[in-house]
């Protein structure tokens, strides 16, 4: 290293490497082609007799070409610590995502397309002004002036509104109304029965030749607009989440291949994504190096949020943790003259780590009835999964359900969303019993504020926001036991039960079911079903 030739060959090479630098760009033959040129500037202009000649220059290059890319990696990685970053290329993430979600979006659309072709081609019988008609015409008729009206149109209003809504059912399928088709329900809970069953009947004539007269063929058309209404919707929405929906963190790209090094791990390529609700993906190439342990620890220290390893197709992938998880107990029982329970629940965690639990009671009980919330619960998972909104995905359901003619498909909604990251919770509740809420020592009610899906055109889709944390508790039930007390009190029971303590959700759901049986005097006049979630902090 003394000499002078030494001297002289380590300037030669180093004004070629820099000459090759400028051009790396263009790959491995740009960088040999920029060396070359170096080289033989440098040469060409040197007047004395150098110790290194073209010959070896041009044989250093042929080498250099001919070396595998994983080997330049590995020699990389042993003389520099500080390589430049390469992000993965954004239009290679952007057809991922777009790919991923168009193919949701057809899954879902396909749910939708099964829904209408298992319907019949009758119209539309039922819509907003004339169900409100029916309802004001027949109680005008038949409850003005009876001691029960308070109780049946206030205290019990979403009762009253089901048994009515069955007898609708009943008078869709006979034609006719009589005292033998009423529900059980409605007699039992009616003191004027069977002059009500002579009003129904009545103002339902009416109600017929009004549709006659006003055509029918507009309300189908408004739904079918409705749903092109709610597509629109859902492109727009999907544009801005292309646009706005997540961000790529360069700045904390850098604090990664520090944080890495620390542990002796190159990277050669980085891409660090953050979403809008806060979930972070990072992309990496390590080469051989991929002990996931140690990098998702790395990574965790850098982003501050729990990291875990995804996958590893052509880059390893790391995503941020939820921080809470949920322990679900779930129980059901069907009414005492069925088999089958008309209630149907689900619970499903998305990708973007919300929890999705949604009870749907259908009108009535059995077979029907069962089919009614399937249905509902079936194409809400299927919407909800593929990245609809919740309320465009609510409305475009009811329209369907609407539609689906063949008979009357009623069904309730009672759907919850926890976000797993954040703890925050949304309550949508479209015709369902309410729910409780147990933290900090108290018990909070959520209520219905709309009508069942499958009934109206245009229903109220009101989100109900709250703030979750660890340990605390949510009850969901259907009216099967939200109306097995008795009294104006009837929930009391409900409040106590969720505020004691349980190891398991589980054991929880089970004593609630037994309980709300014993209040029912060991009968059971409609289906039950209960689900208790406990928010747990990892």
């Amino acid at each position: 290293m003394s000499t002078v030739d030494a001297l002289l060959t380590m300037a030669i090479y180093g004004l070629s490497a820099l000459f090759g630098k400028m051009v790396k760009g263009f790959g491995r033959f740009g960088v040999a082609i920029g060396f070359l040129g170096g080289a033989a500037i440098t040469l060409l202009y040197a007047q004395n007799e150098l110790p290194v000649s073209i010959i070896d220059i041009s044989i250093g290059t042929a080498l250099f070409i001919a070396t595998p890319k994983k080997l330049h990696n590995k020699m990389g990685a042993l003389f520099s610590k500080s390589l430049q970053l390469e992000t993965v290329s954004m239009d290679v993430r952007m057809k991922e995502y777009l790919s991923m979600q168009l193919d949701r979006f057809a899954k879902a659309f396909k749910s939708l397309e099964e829904c209408f072709s298992a319907a019949s081609e009758k119209r539309l019988k039922l819509y907003n002004k004339e169900i409100g008609e029916i309802f004001d015409e027949v109680s005008g008729r038949v409850c003005e002036g009876c001691s029960m009206a308070q109780k049946c149109w206030q205290t019990d209003f979403t009762k009253t509104y089901r048994n009515i809504m069955l007898l609708l059912d009943t008078i869709e399928k006979n034609g006719v109304l009589t005292i033998a088709s009423v529900p059980r329900p409605f007699r039992e809970g009616c003191i004027r029965t069977e002059l009500f069953v002579v009003e129904f009947n009545h103002v339902y004539e009416l109600y017929k030749k009004n549709m006659v007269r006003t055509g029918e063929a507009v309300i189908g058309r408004d739904l079918v607009a409705r749903q092109y209404h709610e597509v629109a919707n859902l492109m727009s929405g999907m544009s801005k989440e292309i646009e706005e929906g997540f961000l790529f963190r360069e700045d904390m790209e850098a604090d990664v291949v520090n944080e890495l090094d620390k542990h002796g791990i190159t990277v050669f390529e980085v891409s660090v994504i953050e979403s809008e609700n806060g979930k972070i993906e990072i992309y990496l190439n390590v080469g051989a190096q991929r002990d996931t342990d140690v990098i998702a620890s790395a990574l965790s220290e850098v982003t501050e949020t729990p990291m875990g390893f995804d996958s590893a197709d052509g880059y390893m992938k790391f995503v941020s943790k939820p921080r809470f998880s949920a322990d679900i107990g779930v129980r059901r029982l069907s009414r005492d003259d069925s088999e089958i329970s008309g209630d149907s629940i689900t619970a499903f965690t998305t990708e973007d780590y919300k929890l999705y639990v949604i009870l749907s009671d259908g009108m009535g009980s059995g077979k029907a009835a069962m089919t009614e919330s399937r249905v509902t619960i079936m194409l809400l998972r299927e919407f909800l999964q593929a990245g609809f909104g919740i309320k465009t995905a609510i409305n475009m359901i009811n329209s369907a359900l609407c539609l689906k003619l063949d008979y009357e498909c009623f069904s309730t909604v009672d759907l919850m969303c926890v976000d797993l990251i954040s703890g925050a919770a949304e309550f949508y509740k479209i015709g369902s019993a309410e729910s409780f809420i147990y933290k900090n020592g108290g018990v909070e009610t959520v209520f219905s504020v709309s009508l069942p899906v499958g009934m109206l055109p245009d229903i109220t889709i009101r989100g109900q926001t709250k703030k979750l944390g660890d340990g605390d508790v949510v009850m969901m039930v259907s009216d099967g036991i939200s109306e097995a007390g008795y009294g104006a009190a009837r929930t009391d029971w409900l409040k106590k039960q969720i505020r004691m303590p349980y190891d398991t959700m589980d054991e929880m759901a089970r004593d609630i079911l037994d309980n709300a049986v014993k209040k029912s005097r060991d009968s059971v006049t409609d289906d039950m079903t209960v689900a208790v979630i406990r928010l747990i902090e990892n």
